[in-house]
């Protein structure tokens, strides 16, 4: 398998990256210039009308809290395109939406789905180089500022041409040409979650091994000392018995003398 981490990251994925952050954070906006469009449409009151704006939001604060911290968990650039998959089919189902309650329902959907920026951010930072990362987090932050500066000028003017429902189309298509793109681009593309787990695997091999030949010479040390400890115990003995046999010499010899 083919690892990045220590790799420079290829220019036309960090440019592919960069517009699909713009692109998906752009899908949140889009329906803010529409709202008296889609009103005039429905015949809704500007306060039901409003919450297609609203529900999009909120769907966004719940992709933050619910979806985003996954990342940690899940493979990222399989969650990466699972999004934009579903980005792709709420952005079209609101625009074949034909009442207002399913516009709502979608958008909250379609912000729910739109945390791919979130998603990007920290998965660049596992297939960069250390020394590049501030260089390409920088870049894809400008591209989904961009994407949020243009997104309300580039939907009301599609509106005015084609009509609301074009800019959810557009975005549609858009989301899914970046979803191929990316299918290929990150086919060969591994974080460095498994290196690590490979590597802290290996560290606690490795330091187990050496518990272990540290715990064996231990134990050989401690068998040699008490070799050692059970030779001198023998010496010891073996030298008093020397001691008494030549002590008991030494009286018979005594005993000898004084008989003669």
């Amino acid at each position: 398998m083919e690892t990045t981490t220590e790799k420079k990251l290829p220019l036309s994925l960090l440019v592919l990256l960069t517009v699909s952050a713009g692109v998906s954070v752009a899908n949140l906006y889009y329906n803010q210039p529409l709202l008296s469009r889609i009103g005039s449409t429905f015949h809704t009151s500007e306060s039901l009308t409003g919450l297609v704006s609203t529900f999009t939001q909120a769907g966004y604060g719940c992709g933050l809290l619910f979806l985003s911290p996954l990342g940690d968990i899940l493979p990222r650039k399989y969650m990466i395109l699972t999004l934009c998959v579903l980005s792709s089919a709420s952005l079209l189902a609101i625009g074949f939406s034909f009442h207002i309650g399913w516009i709502i329902a979608w958008s909250f959907v379609l912000g729910l789905t739109s945390i791919i920026p979130q998603i990007i951010i920290p998965f660049v930072t596992d297939i960069c180089a250390p020394k590049e990362r501030e260089k390409v987090i920088g870049i894809i932050m400008g591209g989904l500022f961009f994407g949020i500066l243009v997104s309300r000028v580039v939907s009301g003017l599609i509106a005015d041409w084609l009509g609301w429902n074009a800019i959810f189309w557009i975005g549609c298509v858009l989301m899914v040409i970046l979803c191929i793109l990316l299918t290929f681009l990150l086919s060969d593309i591994h974080t460095n979650k498994n290196n690590t787990n490979t590597t802290q695997a290996t560290t606690i091999n490795s330091a187990s091994i050496e518990m272990s030949q540290i715990s064996t010479e231990n134990i050989n040390n401690n068998n040699s000392s008490v070799s050692e400890n059970n030779d001198n115990s023998d010496n010891n003995s073996a030298s008093k018995k020397k001691n008494d046999i030549n002590n008991k010499t030494l009286i018979i010899l005594e005993n000898n003398t004084h008989m003669n």
